[in-house]
């Protein structure tokens, strides 16, 4: 673990050489596995030679997020920087925890993932924004100075993953509602509970009941394991259960 203290309120000088409060601070903490990436990331984000006036403090800077949210400070801080894949707890899952705890934080996630699925459920977990690491030196300042204005922030490329996604989901709905209808008494009976489920949801409930792993469904059907585990907690929480045994089970009424 990193930890970087903050730095001082700093003293500009206005054209007639008074003396003048600079904004307010700043405060950032970084969550990335990859070394070399978290250096790169607070080494720009903090004041240096080339950004002396810069807003930002970088407060933490963390390889996990189990790491970063045991040491999180008490009052919280205004930006985490965060990548998705971690390691034991996931990007999407610390963001999950840190808009239940800290909801005056904002989370920026700054990664290499470009599943369109998994921005959406990065967007739906809270996250304010989203840019690609190969982007950093073009958009992570703007989209802090962003998130901090209250606004959000998302990189044109992702937004036309993003924008995609939802077309693709949208026109999967209306098939699967069609195919639905068409075969509704070929279908396994299912208890009344099923109607709560997105299309997507039963269709990981019918691949699951042929004892397939979260790696064999996450590529049948072309999505990242994550999102496979993101869409059973779904599945857990709208059934009532707490594992995928008795998701299987209710659902199938076996």
């Amino acid at each position: 673990m990193k930890q970087i203290l903050s730095m001082p309120m700093s003293i500009t000088h206005n054209a007639d050489n008074t003396l003048q409060e600079a904004p307010p601070r700043i405060s950032v903490v970084v969550i990335e596995d990859d070394d070399a990436m978290r250096s790169a990331i607070v080494d720009y984000v903090r004041p240096s030679l080339a950004r002396p006036n810069s807003q930002f403090d970088c407060v933490g800077a963390y390889k996990s997020a189990e790491e970063a949210i045991a040491a999180f400070p008490s009052t919280g801080v205004d930006i985490v920087l965060m990548d998705i894949r971690l390691g034991r707890m996931s990007g999407i899952e610390c963001v999950h925890y840190l808009t239940k705890h800290y909801p005056k934080t904002s989370v920026l996630m700054v990664t290499g993932e470009g599943n369109r699925q998994v921005i959406v459920e990065a967007c739906i977990a809270g996250a304010k924004g989203y840019i690609n690491k190969t982007k950093i030196y073009d958009e992570l300042i703007p989209a802090m100075l962003l998130l901090m204005q209250g606004e959000s922030y998302m990189s044109p490329q992702i937004t036309r993953e993003v924008m995609e996604q939802l077309r693709e989901t949208h026109t999967h709905t209306a098939e699967n509602k069609q195919s639905g209808q068409q075969h509704q008494e070929e279908q396994n009976p299912v208890i009344e509970e099923n109607h709560l489920l997105s299309p997507r949801e039963e269709e990981i409930l019918q691949i699951a009941q042929q004892s397939k792993t979260y790696d064999e469904i996450a590529s049948t059907l072309n999505i990242s394991v994550e999102t496979v585990r993101t869409h059973l907690r779904n599945i857990y929480k709208k059934l009532g259960v707490r594992s995928l045994r008795m998701a299987l089970s209710k659902f199938f009424k076996v």
